[in-house]
């Protein structure tokens, strides 16, 4: 796991817990917070990262999904058809479209997937 992995996957648990909610906890503190706990670990930061989203997420997508893609933000959608990249998001014409939290992947404009 890479540093930027760590931060990631750790916000992204901050993120569907109560425990933001409940402290009103700002993403910079949540950050903070995370990054200061990221000193502590050792990582594997030499090694390429995975722009693929985990299969895990895969049996959670919608049955219409076909198509999985991380825009720039790090905000990855479910696409009903093939979407395009554009400056720092996918773009879709027609079909269904569904944003959900998932932790962001190293490049986003390679991360485009088709079901498997």
């Amino acid at each position: 796991m890479t540093r930027q992995q760590f931060i990631a996957s750790v916000l992204y648990s901050l993120a569907k817990s109560d425990l933001v909610e409940v402290t009103e906890m700002t993403l910079k503190e949540a950050y903070d917070l995370v990054n200061d706990r990221a000193n502590e670990e050792d990582f594997d930061d030499d090694k390429p990262a995975s722009n693929k989203l985990p299969d895990e997420y895969w049996d959670k997508a919608p049955d219409w999904a076909k198509w999985v893609a991380m825009d720039k933000d790090g905000q990855w959608a479910w696409f009903e058809t093939k979407p395009t990249k554009q400056i720092d998001f996918w773009f879709y014409i027609y079909g269904k479209c569904r944003h959900f939290i998932a932790p962001p992947e190293a490049d986003w404009t390679k991360s485009l997937t088709k079901r498997p």
